[in-house]
């Protein structure tokens, strides 16, 4: 009797001739270890060989059963099966099988101790290891009741095995030893996804494919997947694994067609015992992370030989291309997704027009032509929002300062374009963040901060400076991660000087008394330069007022005829206006409450009264110095 098969998928012994066995189907996984897998792995053999009965011992063919699904590591191979009974029929004199491994299954045996080895024979065992051999032998016996030669195997015997730990001893016996006949990748598919429904107590034909969690990744790793097998095989494996059922079931009548040489491209079996290559895991990699219908799409296509699986690489590198595309002109345009980007610009957010972008690189920064298509789009009288805003412009000693009202901060570039079409860029940008703040709407302002620069000027240098509470540096930080460098500054109260009981009676706290400025630094080339900062200055800049705090930070970090830009509509805005004209910078400060946009614009009119009345009374002293001599 020849010896194929040792282990939850059929295998061969070396000493058998193996001149009709049927061809196997072998994995390639000679990649470079994972050393943390190889190390928990063997861990968990010490843990199983724990909990095996000493020994290699004879128990009846007719007690063994297949495993639950919960420890079936595959299903089993029908043709493979074939060809052991032919084999072991026609060569019935060959040398014994390989024990076998399977765990007993008594409900009062819970660990090794309880192994009554008289009673052996009685027990029921699941098998975990042979089980096309057991499965070949069963049939046979029930072909050949009287043969001695099929009623008993040997085995080894384990006690109180858990899911995991037989699924690990599963793919084990599949690996050790004299075995050809190799678990298949679609074999890994099945194994890792009816893991995933038995961890998430769910019913793979019933319910949605549960979220693959991190603990059911790190479990099929150590379990059931082979410790040298390459990192990208396992990732692949557990993306495939976790498709959405719709795409699944897709997915499983694709690996079938594939097995019977069934689709575009592949050639019929020449015989009904010879196995075909199973799918590998490359062939189904460019599905992942891609939108379902587009799976589904695809794999459809596949069945029904419209596209081979060369042709199914070069549709999802198109496809991923568009997407790319389409996010970024729903980034360049400011919109809050691509639903929106297509109801603003029906004209240009147009597959058909985006897919003239996909030829190009967009490594380092977008093309020239793609941002002239996106200015084109915000210019356009498309977009119903850009009527709502309003512009208010004060103007002194060659210096302007413009007002403008905005839905929100995320279309701050198609307000200035629209509004001030000479606008050649930003050289500092300024926002002050409440607590009350998302960390995302701060990202999302260090963002829009950063492309207004990039996208619709082309200025070379800037600063972003975010005025906070001290507590809020961290992330802070985290959302300047866009800008080529990030630094802090402290703006220091000096009302904060003196005894500390009089200043708090005096109704200023400690944590009013020292705030954060955080200075995010940008270059066109990525290189910071002296052109960030004004010469050599303290990273504290003390100030008694608001006004005095906001003119440093201009003075600091901007030149005489820059221009800045106020970018949170708050309180600070008749101030920061102020400021623009007293150090001699054009400003731009954005609004969206109309009563701050009132009282700001009401300072800013106040100042330039004072202003003109101060200049007007300087004017009379002069007359009357003149006069007097």
């Amino acid at each position: 009797m020849d010896a194929f098969d040792n282990g939850n998928s059929s295998q061969a012994s070396s000493g058998s001739s193996g001149s009709k066995r049927p061809s196997p189907t072998i994995q390639a996984t000679n990649s470079k270890k994972n050393k943390h897998s190889d190390q928990l792995g063997n861990e968990t053999d010490a843990t199983i060989e724990a909990k095996r009965v000493k020994g290699v011992h004879f128990i009846p063919v007719i007690n063994c059963i297949a495993p639950a699904p919960s420890r079936l590591l595959r299903k089993v191979d029908r043709l493979f099966v074939e060809g052991l009974k032919q084999n072991m029929c026609e060569d019935p004199t060959a040398p014994g099988i390989p024990p076998i491994a399977v765990l007993c299954k008594d409900i009062h045996i819970k660990e090794t101790n309880d192994f009554n080895l008289t009673h052996k024979k009685v027990y029921r065992y699941e098998v975990l290891g042979g089980l096309h051999s057991v499965t070949a032998w069963q049939e046979l016996l029930q072909d050949h009741p009287g043969y001695e030669a099929f009623k008993d195997v040997s085995s080894i015997i384990y006690c109180g095995l858990t899911d995991d730990e037989s699924l690990r001893l599963a793919a084990r016996h599949n690996i050790n030893g004299h075995f050809t006949h190799a678990v298949t990748h679609h074999d890994y598919l099945d194994a890792c996804r009816a893991r995933l429904f038995t961890m998430a107590n769910k019913d793979s034909e019933k319910d949605a494919t549960p979220f693959p969690s991190t603990e059911w990744k790190k479990r099929c790793q150590q379990y059931i997947l082979p410790t040298n097998m390459s990192k990208t095989q396992r990732e692949n494996i557990l993306n495939q694994a976790s498709f959405s059922s719709k795409v699944w079931m897709l997915t499983t009548q694709v690996m079938n067609a594939f097995e019977k040489g069934q689709l575009k491209g592949q050639s019929q079996p020449t015989n009904k015992t010879q196995l075909t290559n199973s799918i590998k895991q490359h062939h189904l990699q460019p599905l992942h992370h891609l939108e379902e219908d587009f799976q589904m799409d695809m794999l459809q296509m596949l069945l029904q030989k419209k596209i081979s699986f060369g042709e199914l690489r070069q549709r999802a590198m198109s496809f991923r291309a568009l997407e790319a595309v389409k996010g970024a002109f729903v980034r360049t345009t400011d919109s809050n997704n691509w639903e929106t980007a297509r109801d603003r610009f029906p004209h240009h957010a147009v597959l058909e027009r985006l897919k003239t972008f996909t030829n190009l690189s967009f490594k380092g920064g977008l093309p020239s032509v793609f941002k002239d298509y996106c200015r084109s789009a915000m210019l356009s009288t498309e977009s119903a929002s850009m009527d709502t805003a309003t512009k208010t412009t004060f103007s002194q000693d060659g210096c302007t300062v413009s007002f403008l009202k905005a839905e929100s901060t995320s279309q701050t570039g198609e307000h200035i374009k629209r509004h001030l079409p000479d606008f050649c860029g930003a050289n500092l940008m300024f926002a002050v963040i409440a607590k009350e703040m998302e960390t995302e709407q701060i990202t999302s302002l260090a963002y829009t901060a950063r492309e207004i620069n990039r996208i619709w000027t082309n200025i070379e240098v800037f600063n972003f400076i975010i005025l906070s509470d001290m507590e809020d540096k961290s992330r802070i930080e985290s959302s300047l991660s866009c800008f080529d460098s990030v630094e802090h500054a402290y703006a220091y109260n000096t009302k904060a000087t003196g005894n500390l009981t009089s200043n708090l009676s005096a109704g200023l706290t400690m944590s009013q008394a020292l705030r954060l400025i955080t200075v995010g630094h940008w270059a066109q080339n990525g290189k910071i330069s002296p052109q960030h900062i004004r010469g050599e200055v303290s990273n504290v800049l003390d100030h008694a007022t608001q006004e005095e705090l906001l003119f440093k930070i201009l003075d600091t970090f901007s030149f005489v005829g820059n221009t800045v830009i106020n970018m949170t509509g708050d309180a600070t805005n008749g101030q920061f206006a102020v400021s623009c004209l007293r150090g001699g910078r054009d400003g731009i400060v954005f609004y969206q409450d109309p009563d701050i946009g009132a009282t700001a614009t009401g300072s800013l009119a106040e100042y330039l009264y004072l202003l003109d009345e101060d200049k007007k009374n300087k004017e009379v002293v002069e007359e009357v110095e003149e006069i007097e001599e």
